[in-house]
């Protein structure tokens, strides 16, 4: 079993890398984002276990790769926690980095956020994630490695 992460700061083109990859466009998804609208109050920690759980169904149903999209960046403690628990799960995980420039990334949060608070946190999300991203990636030798 395979899970393909496909992650980046808000705005990204996470959504747009999973949709427009031949290979990843036909393959089964769980977006961290559905599981926010499904459960708004839910922690990180638990959002993260219910997109896995049903990743899990997905592989049971007969998937042998499973497309995940949401914000795990390098060296943070949810790509942390997501690496160990697929560990736990005996998943194999191939990280995809989506990257666009800040201007960029602030128009398509502004472009995919509904309501103004929404867009207010969104933005602010992309603000610390951005700087994280950008701290992260010089420390690495850019975005590839």
């Amino acid at each position: 079993m395979k899970a393909v992460i496909v992650t980046g700061v808000p705005g990204s083109g996470k959504t747009y890398e999973r949709m427009t990859n031949q290979e990843l466009a036909s393959l089964p998804f769980v977006d961290i984002a559905d599981v926010y609208r499904d459960i708004p109050d839910i922690s990180w920690d638990a959002a993260v276990s219910a997109m896995l759980v049903k990743a899990e169904k997905l592989f049971l149903e007969g998937a042998s790769t499973v497309v995940l999209e949401g914000i795990f960046l390098p060296g943070t403690p949810s790509r942390k926690l997501l690496e160990h628990e697929l560990e736990d799960m005996r998943v194999d995980a191939e990280f995809i980095l989506a990257h666009r420039s800040y201007m960029a990334c602030r128009k398509g949060v502004i472009r995919s956020s509904e309501g103004k608070y929404e867009t207010e946190k969104r933005l602010h999300l992309l603000d610390v994630y951005f700087d994280r991203a950008e701290a992260l990636a010089e420390e690495n030798g850019g975005y590839d490695n």
